[in-house]
């Protein structure tokens, strides 16, 4: 019998194949609401088009009734949505509602236009609906047979049992699991209905006040994102409910008498997971929420079977089944295609032997087995990378016909079973070679200081750099090593510092990825963003939360390296490595406001460090003065009289005279010397940010995890031996 190490490792592996088709959903999800978003804002700016004058709408106006050709047309868009509505199943009261309209002769303007905003809602909640099902259904069809799948090759023995029908899964899919009595497809109608609600009032209330149109699609944008948010959680909260379910199902169905939890991905974000992780229960006692996962919403616990007894693969648990059948040796190298294929409604066991006891490999021997797998892993992402661009250049230029695209599709998820499955099985073998040691690593911190005006990057010194970044993180001294720690003393320096942050990063080889996280602990530092630009400015890029108690901000780190996982593979990188990173407590952060332009907000700062370092004492108070009224400029929201803007234009003007030499000299300070240009550009923000003596940039409100970070002082950095401490 595999130790206690085995199960673990596998069933987190597969609630982590789990989480990720959940995350896939809301991938699918997040491309659903940009459409719908895209389609309400043209709805709204056509609407605004054609009644408006002087880009404004009176309530009056927006109440009176349409004429009969502008009712005729809508009353052919409404029975366009009849159609649609019929013919994909959409919600049933809302084809009522639209029936009737259709019958009515009297309609306003007003109307019409939350009748064609709510159908875009309506569609959009209908195609969410269908992605959450299926996926919900894929989880627990997967969940539940790949679990039966790892007890039999774990306890070395299989015996046949009958496939899952589609009855038995809606029956599990269809019934309610939370406290509120409500399954997922009456959630996602509750919030269709809050959404509609919101988007009627804020329509009514713009015209109400006579605002711009662009404030109700500002206004319909944040709406759809907060509703977008609390999708998310509803996809993920019930991945991990029908994960859960399917690993209770296929215990009771293979006669595990007692489960155990594992909270290694989440037991560092949530008390009840630490303090349930390793407790085991007898599947009598199996309550959701209470003795089994999910715990709480993003919930990443699994539970793996839980024996008492350490005994052989084969024995009392071959002897068990002979009653129902025969029992057969399950290879520890058999895939869960074959697997399935012989003990899945009785299929072929032709060539599987008796069980008997499995000698165990040498180190070589699994070194030897390592290095196959790795050339097929090599093989199958580059097969997925090729199938897979085939499969978007289709869908983009919408050459294949729908056969063709579902013929694809399924080639591609084949095709990623396999490479996942590969992946799976290697990482099990790995696990049983001697670890190599990572040394522990104390970095020598280095503190950033004012060099605005100091460094000459034209000195001969710094010409071994290729960009102008790494000559001014070498100028400070930032480019020394990373620490790299125990997890006790990384859990330690990320409850001080209120940091977290991952990073991921894909090669097309074991040996090359391993060259990317020496080079990342010792050598280069990935910091000139030559690949994906850089928005917020030079410097290494990770996805960061500074809330360590906001789960969804965390978990949305996990979603996060999930997609960029994802892009390394379409790009034929089937080998990964996550980095957990924190921070030293006293890093000095450059912080970015959300919707900032970064060369601008960050141009502006270094301009009035520069003046601050520069100015002579009798200017000072001047400088101080010019700051205030150019960050008062900054502010204007456009809103404000002409005569305003105008006298706070003229009051800058005049807090300059005296001072035209040091803005000059400031904006000379922000020009790259280096690009070789008659007139220069100015210098990347990272390394304007870097000069003034910041460690990071917080790029405020990016991605799901809040916030990205770009790191400039690797000397503040620390790594967490053995990567991510979430699983990701």
């Amino acid at each position: 019998m595999n130790n206690g190490e085995y199960w673990q490792k596998r069933f987190e592996l597969l609630e982590q194949a789990a989480h990720q088709q959940g995350v896939q959903c809301y991938a699918d999800i997040e491309k659903q609401y940009r459409q719908a978003q895209k389609q309400l804002e043209g709805q709204i700016a056509a609407w605004y088009q054609r009644f408006a004058s002087n880009n404004g709408v009176t309530l009056a106006e927006a109440k009176r009734m349409l004429n009969a050709k502008e009712l005729a047309e809508l009353k052919w868009d409404v029975n366009q949505y009849i159609q649609y509505g019929q013919e994909n199943a959409i919600n049933g009261t809302w084809v009522k509602q639209l029936e009737n309209a259709s019958a009515r002769f009297h309609i306003s303007r007003l109307e019409a236009l939350k009748l064609q905003t709510q159908q875009s809602i309506e569609v959009m909640f209908g195609n969410q609906l269908d992605s959450i099902d299926s996926t919900m259904r894929n989880v627990y069809k997967s969940g539940y047979y790949h679990t039966a799948y790892e007890i039999q090759k774990g306890v070395g023995v299989g015996w046949d049992f009958s496939a899952l029908d589609d009855k038995q899964i809606s029956k599990v899919i269809n019934k309610p699991w939370a406290v509120d009595g409500k399954n997922f497809s009456e959630r996602i109608w509750g919030n269709r209905q809050k959404l509609v609600n919101e988007l009627n009032n804020t329509l009514t209330q713009n015209i109400i006040l006579g605002k711009d149109p662009q404030k109700a699609i500002d206004e319909i944008a944040r709406k759809m994102n907060t509703s977008k948010t609390n999708a998310g959680r509803l996809v993920m909260t019930e991945e991990a409910f029908f994960s859960s379910a399917a690993q209770k199902d296929c215990f009771d169905e293979l006669d595990v008498e007692q489960f155990e939890i594992v909270a290694t991905l989440d037991s560092h974000t949530s008390d009840i997971c630490r303090g349930m992780d390793g407790k085991h229960f007898p599947m009598s006692e199996w309550k959701v929420g209470v003795t089994a996962p999910p715990f709480h919403v993003h919930c990443r616990s699994t539970t793996v079977p839980y024996f008492d007894d350490e005994f052989d693969a084969v024995g009392e648990r071959a002897a068990r089944d002979e009653e129902t059948g025969k029992t057969y040796f399950v290879p520890g190298n058999m895939t869960y295609k074959e697997w399935e294929k012989a003990f899945v409604n009785g299929g072929d066991k032709s060539g599987l032997k008796e069980a008997k006891v499995e000698k165990e490999m040498t180190v070589e021997e699994i070194q030897k087995q390592v290095a196959e797998n790795n050339i097929r892993i090599e093989a199958l992402t580059s097969e997925y990378s090729q199938k897979h661009q085939a499969l978007e250049n289709a869908l983009l230029f919408g050459n294949e016909d729908v056969d063709t695209l579902n013929k694809m599709s399924q080639e591609v998820q084949a095709i990623k079973a396999d490479l996942n499955d590969m992946i799976a099985q290697t990482d099990v073998l790995k696990a049983k070679l001697p670890q190599e040691s990572v040394q522990n690593v104390q970095a020598v911190v280095i503190e950033g200081k004012n060099m605005i005006g100091d460094v000459d990057y034209t000195n001969p010194d710094l010409s071994k750099f290729d960009h102008v970044i790494e000559k001014s993180i070498h100028a400070q001294g930032f480019d020394g090593n990373p620490s790299v720690v125990e997890y006790e003393d990384f859990k330690k320096a990320m409850e001080e510092s209120g940091f977290y942050a991952e990073r991921t990063y894909s090669a097309n080889t074991q040996e090359l990825l391993d060259e990317y996280r020496e080079q990342l602990y010792n050598g280069k530092w990935y910091v000139d963003c030559s690949e994906g630009g850089a928005q917020y400015g030079q410097g290494m890029y990770c996805a960061s939360c500074y809330d360590l108690a906001n789960n969804e901000q965390m978990g949305g780190i996990g979603m996060e390296m999930s997609h960029y996982q994802q892009i390394g593979l379409g790009r034929g990188n089937g080998f990964y490595y996550t980095e957990s990173i924190t921070l030293q407590p006293d890093t000095k952060i450059f912080e970015l406001p959300s919707g900032m332009k970064a060369d601008e907000y960050i141009a502006d700062a270094f301009r009035n460090a520069y003046m601050r370092k520069f100015a002579s004492k009798e200017q000072l108070a001047q400088v101080e003065q010019y700051i205030e009224l150019s960050e008062q400029i900054s502010n204007l929201t456009f809103t404000e009289s002409s005569e305003f803007i105008d006298n706070l234009y003229q009051k800058r003007a005049d807090a300059s005279i005296g001072l035209e030499s040091l803005i000059k000299a400031s904006l000379t300070a922000m020009e790259d010397a280096t690009d070789g240009r008659t007139y220069h550009g100015l210098k990347n923000p990272g390394v304007l940010v870097t000069e003034m003596g910041y460690d990071a940039i917080k790029a405020t409100g990016h991605g799901e995890s809040g916030s990205y970070t770009v790191i400039l002082n690797r000397t503040k950095v620390l790594f967490c031996k053995g990567g991510s401490i979430y699983g990701n």
